[in-house]
């Protein structure tokens, strides 16, 4: 979990720059892949994480020309295209009105 901004701040296309925040590494690029790993991890960005250290704490989608693009994985599952992805967020508080 994450501030929004830098969750999705752009870390740019084929490469392996992480971007550290609330204990994760996070990348992000809407023409290449977005995920994360956990902090001291690195990654394999082909397009998507291929690295295996620690399968179970990775989560990478493809994304390309602005959207995001069937597969990856979820940790050390490959699902395919045919899964649904959902991304939580916080509301931002509400304004009291006495």
């Amino acid at each position: 979990m994450g501030e929004r901004d830098l969750v999705f701040l752009d870390t740019g296309d084929q490469n392996n720059e992480l971007n550290l925040h609330n204990g994760v590494a996070w990348y992000f690029s809407q023409n290449w892949s977005v995920g994360f790993v956990p902090e001291g991890q690195n990654v394999e960005r082909n397009s998507c994480d291929t690295r295996n250290e620690r399968p179970e704490l990775r989560m990478c989608w493809h994304s390309g020309g602005n959207a995001l693009n069937g597969g990856y994985r979820c940790g050390d599952i490959y699902p395919g295209a045919d899964y649904e992805r959902v991304v939580f967020h916080a509301m931002a508080p509400m304004a009291v009105v006495e």
